[in-house]
């Protein structure tokens, strides 16, 4: 059923197609360096490799994957073990130098363990995927379009144009489909996102974006734009009891 995803499919970056509010970023901080709070927060959509060393923890990537199983089922009960890399930081090293070049102390994030990145298609969709094991996860679905296909009269982005969203994570993540989101789409820009459903330690948040290379320019290909799926895992918050607080959501979340 998983395929590995052709590399040159993988997004890289993206942009939202018009204005829309700075409310909309919910981060102030001045530094720009990947962090977890700018994973789970913000307008991204996709997700990109972590920027360190990859490293070789057999067991952290069965864990990975047992973890991602449990949440979310459907696509993600398959093997997930031969996508999935693991990495010291999110930060690369030469991010880390340019900052520090500039004469700024930073404590950079350190994983428990790892974070993760993993990869693979359900043609047409494609999923990428950036997180920390019992901490955070950061789930990308995205379906490539065409500017025609994603964005209507005025250069508007299209609305749903793959699709709603219920009937794609009730098979690609049913664990997610099977939670009492509230909707809170109305309280966003309609070209930031078309859907925005939350609970206590997830989100779920998709719109149209258009698609950028790594330096930051207009992707060249015929397949300049996409339709995303955002999902978000965050259970830091609240800290106490984390570990119980998890294992009863995923408990709840398969059963």
């Amino acid at each position: 059923m998983l395929m590995p995803l052709v590399p040159s499919d993988r997004i890289e970056e993206e942009m939202i197609i018009g204005i829309y509010p700075f409310s909309e970023m919910q981060i102030t901080a001045a530094l720009e360096a990947p962090s977890r709070d700018r994973l789970l927060r913000g307008t991204r959509i996709s997700v990109s490799q972590p920027g360190g060393n990859q490293i070789s923890i057999p067991e952290v990537a069965r864990q990975v994957a047992k973890e991602l199983g449990k949440l979310f089922g459907g696509w993600f009960r398959c093997d997930l073990t031969p996508y999935i890399n693991l990495y010291d930081s999110l930060v690369s090293q030469q991010v880390k130098e340019y900052y520090l070049s500039g004469g700024m102390t930073i404590q950079w994030e350190e994983p428990e363990k790892a974070f993760y990145y993993m990869d693979f298609s359900v043609p047409p969709w494609q999923v990428q995927a950036v997180g920390e094991p019992e901490i955070f996860h950061a789930i990308f679905i995205g379906h490539l379009h065409t500017r025609t296909e994603a964005v209507g009269k005025g250069g508007h982005p299209l609305t749903h144009p793959a699709g709603a969203v219920e009937p794609l994570l009730a098979q690609a993540a049913p664990g997610i489909a099977r939670l009492a989101l509230a909707d809170r789409t109305t309280e966003h820009a309609s070209n930031v996102f078309d859907t925005y459903l939350v609970d206590d330690a997830f989100t779920v948040k998709a719109g149209v974006r258009m698609r950028l290379n790594k330096e930051g320019n207009v992707f060249p290909g015929e397949h300049a734009y996409f339709y995303g799926i955002r999902i978000n895992v965050d259970f830091r918050h609240p800290s106490e009891h984390r570990i119980n607080k998890k294992r009863k959501i995923c408990y709840k979340v398969i059963n």
